[in-house]
């Protein structure tokens, strides 16, 4: 990443509006006296001339319009306050500000950068309804200052953050062997065959109690593959929409569900014994297209729909209780993220303590999670059995709360999720190897852009014209880049030109290290391709000293959301789903399908 480049950048601006300025001038000045001329018989200024003059300095003059509307539409009044920091902090010595103008220069960027997120995730929630307004503001304005704190102090443009993406893209596929699908030599090699609980024949349910079976069995595939089921069935018309995109068969179906004997279905329908009633005539009345398009994922028959809710209030969730006959069990299905209040419940990464009690325990001895799922989980607080999580966060609770939920919870996490893999440290992990994917690329920005520009358009417009050379990274960077890229040592970005002012700070970084040893040697696959003792991951220091940024009490920084919860994850028992490249056999076990 060359910013020394950017330096020129205010001159060659400059500049540029200056002659702005002549061209229009000029332009104006040829149609009048293009127009004079071709009134006057004495000169010999024909039609075709005229009207190619005209013609000609017409559209240059439109251009120059359209050039000055833009700039007076992305005109930012701040412009100055922040090419003041960034060239403090990042381009030249600090040592011409005083302590106190530049904690004022840090004070006003940050804030300029919380309003700036505030607006938009305003904007995001629109409207602030009553019974949750104050929540909802509270939650905005520490979601913004998080925000803030993770994006501003970073100088890149947004081709740099898409270009960074596409090389951690090929770093990623170099760290997991090259293929997300799994390779079965690897599964046989590297795991040990469970099918006493996950795929062992289904015991007679009528000579067991429901109660029995489900300590016994539940883990078992068949019900793991139901439970998926709901879930997805929980999203209603929106995903079965997406699956069914233009499917008039699918469209029908969800039609055979309807009748003129109902009403409308409300925002909360409950019937403990016969069940609720079911959609009514029309499709687009109340909720009919979503418990039409439930019932027909679901497999369920309205009358074993129990509870059907949709909550609108801030901490709380769209909850089904459902009788499942399948499994004998009574299934309580939580959906998950789809309106804006339950996007600012995910974005509420603070860490709190599970129980009242864990406020006086030892910290060791505390149940700590994600501080939104905290909030929604009192409002669930009914006794479950058993939990199934499918695609959860990667980072909710602390390691002891993991380890309690072995016995009743599992996560279940799809090949190459980003969300399962999602938290604070992961993001922060991002952020450094993006930085570092930059400052070691030996490849330039337009080339990389270029070639992935091309390569999408041929491939939209037919794969035979698809050409997958075009934009191979592997073949455009060189291998002393390859190397750096495959064990990343943000020492190479606190050496380049760029990382002067972040090598100052490189002492105050907490709850990250410099340099993870996190690959196996051999045999990486999607599966197993991460040492189990590399804990910790990289993060990048601020250019912006902890001496001059006293961070206030009520803002809520990347570090407090880290020590708040510094090694987050999901539950103990997390079922990996993957696909392997082919069908295998074990010794004595019946096969297994991919």
């Amino acid at each position: 990443m060359q910013t020394t480049k950017r330096k020129a950048l205010p001159y060659i601006i400059g500049l540029h509006l200056a002659f702005l300025l002549f061209e229009a001038d000029f332009y104006c000045l040829a149609i009048w006296q293009s127009h004079e001329l071709h009134n006057q018989p004495v000169y010999s200024f024909g039609q075709a001339e005229y009207l190619s003059v005209m013609c000609w300095s017409g559209i240059c003059l439109v251009f120059v319009c359209l050039e000055a509307i833009d700039w007076v539409m992305h005109f930012d009044r701040n412009g100055s306050v922040k090419y003041k920091f960034y060239k403090a902090f990042y381009y030249e010595d600090q040592s011409y500000l005083k302590e106190t103008e530049k904690r004022k220069l840090v004070q006003k960027m940050r804030c300029l950068s919380t309003k700036k997120w505030t607006k938009v995730l305003e904007a995001f929630v629109k409207t602030y309804k009553p019974p949750s307004r104050d929540d909802k503001k509270m939650a905005v304005g520490e979601i913004a200052a998080s925000l803030a704190d993770y994006l501003s102090d970073l100088d890149i443009t947004k081709s740099d953050t898409i270009m960074g993406l596409f090389i951690l893209h090929w770093q990623t596929m170099q760290w997991i062997g090259g293929n997300s699908v799994v390779n079965a030599n690897y599964v046989l090699q590297q795991t040990d065959p469970v099918s006493t609980d996950i795929a062992d024949k289904m015991p007679n349910y009528e000579t067991y109690a429901p109660k029995d079976i489900l300590d016994k069995q539940w883990l078992h595939i068949s019900r793991l593959r139901q439970y998926a089921h709901f879930i997805n069935a929980s999203y209603g018309w929106i995903y079965y929409s997406a699956v069914n995109m233009c499917n008039c068969t699918a469209a029908s179906r969800l039609y055979e569900k309807l009748s003129c004997r109902n009403k409308a279905v409300p925002e909360r329908q409950r019937d403990f014994e016969q069940g609720i009633r079911g959609p009514g005539c029309c499709l687009c009345a109340g909720r009919n297209a979503y418990l039409a398009a439930f019932l027909e994922m679901s497999g369920l028959h309205v009358e074993s729909v129990l509870l059907f809710e949709f909550s609108e209030s801030f901490y709380d969730a769209t909850v089904m209780l459902v009788i499942d006959d399948l499994t004998k069990a009574i299934v309580l299905i939580v959906r998950g993220t789809l309106n804006t209040n339950e996007t600012l419940v995910d974005m509420l990464a603070l860490a709190e303590p599970l129980r009242p009690e864990d406020q006086e325990l030892p910290p060791e001895e505390r149940f700590i999670a994600h501080g939104g799922m905290v909030k929604v989980a009192r409002n669930l607080c009914e006794k479950m059995l058993k939990a199934y999580a499918f695609e959860p966060p990667g980072a909710l609770m602390n390691e002891r709360l993991s380890e309690y939920t072995k016995d009743f919870l599992v996560s279940t996490i799809f090949g190459c999720d980003v969300i399962g893999r999602l938290g604070v440290a992961t993001l922060e992990d991002l952020r450094a190897r993006l930085m570092h994917a930059l400052v070691v690329c030996n490849i330039s920005k337009p080339r990389l852009m270029f070639g992935h520009f091309v390569r999408l358009i041929c491939g939209f417009l037919s794969p035979c014209c698809q050409r997958s050379d075009i934009a191979d990274i592997d073949r455009l960077l060189s291998p002393e880049a390859k190397a750096k890229l495959l064990d990343p040592d943000l020492d190479d970005v606190y050496n380049s030109p760029i990382g002067g002012s972040l090598k100052d700070n490189k002492a105050e970084v907490l709850f990250g290290v410099s340099h993870v040893d996190r690959l196996r040697s051999t045999d990486r696959s999607l599966m197993n391709w991460k040492k189990p003792e590399a804990r910790k991951l990289l993060r990048l220091s601020r250019p912006v000293s902890r001496r001059v940024w006293l961070d206030p009490e009520e803002a809520l920084t990347i570090d407090k959301l880290l020590s708040s919860l510094p090694d987050g994850r999901c539950g103990a028992r997390v079922l990996h789903v993957l696909n392997v490249d082919r069908d295998f056999e074990i010794p004595g076990v019946p096969q297994f399908k991919k």
